[in-house]
């Protein structure tokens, strides 16, 4: 299947694909490329391009295919000028995607009213791309942000905005020192994935 075949389906419909190493942040390596490798299979039938994916040069292939695509959508990077450069990219996608990075060098800062330690704060989760910040709670703010990592996309939606909509949605269940980890991990991801794809 060409890249423009695959073009021609919605960056929605990319997103499960996209996001699929973010699900388990920090699971091995082979857990990681499994999810992958699933997330492109079920993109795939759902698509019509079943057996598209077969073997390890077609998983890259389409796993670059789907992320040029989300670059190109926001307007950022045309597809590489070969088949082979596609492929390429899609392997040192894959790489990247399935290590466990190491988490960006987020700054946080927590204010801590002793007189009301007892009590756990409102979960707000409030980004400030322009700061570079996000308003974890009442208590904590992260700051350090890069703005590339506000800017990644993931199937028509930044990858950080889709991380905090997730933990808005398991508010019940957040756990602010795995979240904020969790989110310095992906801050690393997005910059390597942007600067991995525009170096294609």
């Amino acid at each position: 299947m060409s890249t423009l075949e695959l073009s021609a389906h919605g960056a929605e419909s990319a997103r499960p694909v996209l996001v699929a190493f973010a699900l388990a942040p920090t699971g091995s390596p082979a857990a990681r490329r499994e999810a992958i490798a699933q997330a492109v299979a079920a993109w795939c039938m759902a698509n019509g391009a079943s057996g598209t994916a077969n073997g390890e040069d077609g998983l890259a292939r389409v796993y670059a295919d789907l992320h040029l695509r989300a670059c190109a959508a926001a307007g950022n990077q045309p597809d590489p000028a070969s088949p082979g450069a596609t492929i390429a990219l899609g392997h040192r996608l894959l790489a990247l995607h399935a290590s466990v990075p190491r988490p960006w060098p987020i700054m946080r800062i927590d204010m801590i009213d002793p007189d009301f330690s007892a009590r756990r704060p409102k979960l707000l989760l409030r980004p400030q791309p322009a700061w570079g910040t996000l308003r974890v709670d009442g208590e904590t703010l992260i700051g350090g942000i890069p703005s590339v990592a506000w800017q990644h996309d993931v199937g028509g939606e930044p990858l950080l905005a889709w991380a905090i909509a997730r933990a808005k949605a398991e508010a019940e269940a957040f756990a602010k020192d795995a979240f904020i980890d969790h989110l310095a991990r992906l801050c690393r991801i997005a910059v390597e994935t942007v600067a991995v794809v525009r170096t294609s």
